[in-house]
């Protein structure tokens, strides 16, 4: 089984990936059985709603009739994932835990926690990697330059 994720901030993507049986990305899409592939959303919300659990699941329906059960879609509210981390809240999914956890590297922490986290878990090519890594090095020496400025009086 593999699965074709679709990372959104807002309902708008930021990324997509592929991941084998091992949530791990794969490599060569020469090997994907797209028949047997799985597409996921993550639809991560940024603004607080009191009455949404902190990941809600569903299938992709038009008209309230489900489009297919191989469209699965998630919605998750971040500033309650960081608060279910922060109190330590069992889930009874592993694989619930696991998107909180992707959900607090991706937006709370910083770039380097997130670098850190992908690198782990594998859930991008190789490739990718490399340009999150050269787009974070970019990101830190502009960061650098914008603190200097702010060093900076007026006589």
């Amino acid at each position: 089984m593999n699965y074709y994720v679709f990372v959104c901030l807002d309902g708008i993507p930021i990324f997509e990936t592929i991941l084998d049986e091992k949530k791990e990305a794969i490599e060569d899409f020469e090997q994907i059985d797209w028949y047997q592939t799985k597409y996921i959303i993550l639809d991560f919300k940024s603004v607080y709603s009191k009455k949404n659990r902190t990941i809600e699941k569903g299938n992709v329906s038009y008209k309230n009739k489900v489009l297919t059960k191989q469209i699965s879609y998630y919605r998750i509210d971040i500033l309650k994932a960081k608060k279910d981390l922060k109190t330590k809240v069992v889930f009874k999914n592993k694989n619930d835990l696991e998107i909180i956890k992707f959900a607090n590297a991706m937006f709370i922490d910083n770039s380097n926690a997130f670098l850190k986290y992908i690198k782990k878990r594998k859930i991008l090519r190789k490739k990718e990697i490399q340009a999150f890594e050269k787009a974070f090095q970019k990101q830190i020496a502009e960061e650098k330059i914008l603190d200097t400025w702010k060093n900076i009086t007026q006589a």
